[in-house]
């Protein structure tokens, strides 16, 4: 699960980034 995990944290900076700008 750790791999999913990941992944979620990874999603989240980007859309965070995204939103930023």
């Amino acid at each position: 699960m750790i791999g999913l995990n990941t992944a979620a944290i990874y999603i989240l900076q980007t859309l965070g980034s995204l939103y930023l700008l």
